[in-house]
């Protein structure tokens, strides 16, 4: 009698795993550039645009915290880095919102 599930579902989900880190690393680094232009906004005293696009990313930071916290949604292998990147992240997001006073 064959095995179930067969051994290529297990290869296709450690794939699926695989892509969802660096859906998550790209994601992760994308909203790093972002701030950089947050960061130009307040420069150039854009304070609204500023606040608006830190609305934005927090909505996408709070997305990613979900997937992190998802049992198997990226390899164990690659979760401590991912944490440890979305940690950095939330705290470089934490001092730009303070600067505009969207946080206390």
């Amino acid at each position: 009698m064959d095995t179930w599930p067969p051994p290529q579902f297990e290869r296709f989900h450690e794939t699926a795993r695989r892509l969802r880190a660096d859906s998550v690393r790209t994601r992760i680094l994308s909203v790093h550039a972002c701030l950089r232009l947050v960061e130009a906004q307040i420069k150039a005293h854009l304070i609204n645009e500023a606040r608006s696009s830190m609305e934005k990313l927090r909505h996408t930071t709070q997305e990613i915290d979900r997937h992190l916290r998802e049992p198997g949604y990226v390899p164990s292998t690659a979760l401590h880095e991912l944490r440890e990147m979305h940690n950095a992240l939330q705290a470089r997001m934490q001092e730009t919102e303070k600067s505009i006073g969207l946080a206390a």
